[in-house]
């Protein structure tokens, strides 16, 4: 119903984009002044992977990485990430793609929406990953 809206929004971000070369970080996304709903979505997907990555660590290390004290350093770390990370333009058109259409459905429908997103990979999630989930929104 709203696919050629979505388009142009889309089209509109990725058009900014197309400018600035073909890899960027999120700290040049950041200066290209996209919608900051799009930015929120794309930082909080850049802490979800950086979080799995973090989950292997924990699980398949022979040290323990829990912990109120080690988790400041990991913040840290995913902040370092977020300035270094070089993401090429097909992720970045994927994710603003993603990030579109999330919020257009979220503005739309939130309670479907976010129902689906959270608890589309399984029925349940530990506290961090539900709060992790819920930092996609803008709106």
């Amino acid at each position: 119903m709203f696919e050629k809206e979505i388009k142009f929004i889309c089209d509109f971000s990725l058009n900014k984009i197309s400018k600035a070369g073909s890899f960027l970080t999120f700290e040049k996304l950041k200066g290209i002044e996209l919608h900051p709903a799009i930015l929120k979505y794309i930082s909080a997907e850049m802490d979800f992977q950086i979080y799995k990555d973090r989950q292997v660590l924990l699980q398949k290390s022979a040290f323990d990485y829990s912990g109120s004290e080690i988790s400041k350093y990991f913040k840290m770390i995913a902040l370092e990430i977020k300035k270094t990370k070089r993401i090429s333009e097909n992720e970045i058109n994927e994710l603003i793609s993603q990030a579109v259409t999330f919020n257009f459905d979220f503005t739309t429908k939130p309670n479907e929406t976010l129902k689906n997103f959270i608890f589309k990979e399984s029925e349940s999630l530990s506290p961090e990953e539900l709060t992790m989930s819920l930092d996609y929104s803008y709106f």
